[in-house]
Formats: structure tokens, sequence, C-alpha cells
């Protein structure tokens, strides 16, 4: 977590991204880094947006109820770029 203001941090984190196909079955795939870029409102809820290498987006909300629990609603949209594609998940 970098702070970037008072309102806004950078969070970098790595995660797992596996392509949920009928035909295909599970296969274990290097962790990736996911960018996310928070804005607090106020200090108990922020707005988000994230990305994972630029072929992923999404956004969402966050409302601290306590200092350690929180409630989080996200959507992601994956876009389509083959080359791209083939470089994060080869051999599919």
């Amino acid at each position: 977590i970098h702070p970037l203001s008072s309102k806004t941090q950078l969070f970098l984190a790595f995660t797992y991204w596996q392509p949920i196909r009928t035909d295909q079955t599970f296969q274990f795939q290097v962790p990736l880094l996911r960018g996310f870029f928070n804005y607090f409102v106020t200090p108990r809820f922020s707005l988000y947006a994230t990305s994972m290498y630029l072929v992923e987006w999404g956004a969402g909300a966050r409302y601290m109820l306590t200092a350690k629990f929180d409630r989080q609603a996200m959507f992601s949209y994956f876009i389509s770029i083959p080359c791209v594609y083939d470089l994060l998940a080869p051999g599919t």
C-alpha cells in the first residue's frame, strides 16, 4: 500500500487468474500483479478502480464496518486481447 495523498492510495497485490471454460480443467497459473487505486470518500467509505495487465478492469466500493471488518462490492470486465491472453495463459 502506498499513500498518494490523504484521500488516495495505490495498492498492489499478487492474485491468481484462472480462465473458466467447460472444456478446460483447472491448471495452476503463476500469480499475477493487480493494482488498485483507492479514493477515500470518507475515512470509512472508499471507491476503487483495479486493473491486471490492462486486460481486466474493475471498479468497486468498500465500506469499513470496523477497523478490521469491511464489506466490498466489485465489478470486473475482461478485455479479450488474444496476444496478451496467450502470454498470460500459455497452452490454452
